[in-house]
């Protein structure tokens, strides 16, 4: 199990899985700030300053967004090259197959991308409105 760990695209995909979580933990952090005082009716220095921060979690979740596609492919990519760590496994579906939780994170990466795209199309229709409905 440590020869798996230890895999060098597998070290890559952990730290670039790291990065992503901190950038989306940031994120959640002003998010949680916008919310409590969101008020598009407002004119004053606050309001400007939050929508500012509403821009920048925008440019953090789209930059989240692509990396997390770009990483589906490098997912797959992850799998083959584990193939000749893992016993039995002669394709990718062999390392999915290695344990229970493959199929569910496979799953689970698959579902992921679905809502990705979900919110890259709401995000669109956002910001086009002048008083963002779906901040």
């Amino acid at each position: 199990m440590s020869d798996i760990l230890l895999a060098n695209s597998v070290i890559i995909f952990f730290i670039v899985e790291i990065i992503v979580f901190i950038l989306l933990f940031i994120s959640f952090i002003y998010a949680i700030k916008i919310v409590r005082k969101w008020d598009y009716l407002n004119f004053d220095l606050t309001q400007y300053n939050l929508q500012n921060q509403s821009y920048l979690i925008n440019v953090i979740i789209f930059f989240v967004s692509i990396v997390k596609i770009i990483l589906m492919a490098y997912f797959s990519m992850v799998l083959d090259d584990l193939t000749i760590l893992i016993p039995g496994a002669m394709c990718g579906a062999g390392v999915i197959n290695a344990n229970e939780y493959g199929n569910i994170l496979l799953s689970l990466k698959i579902i992921i991308i679905f809502l990705i795209g979900f919110w890259l199309i709401l995000n669109k229709l956002d910001l086009e409105e002048k008083y963002y409905p779906f901040m």
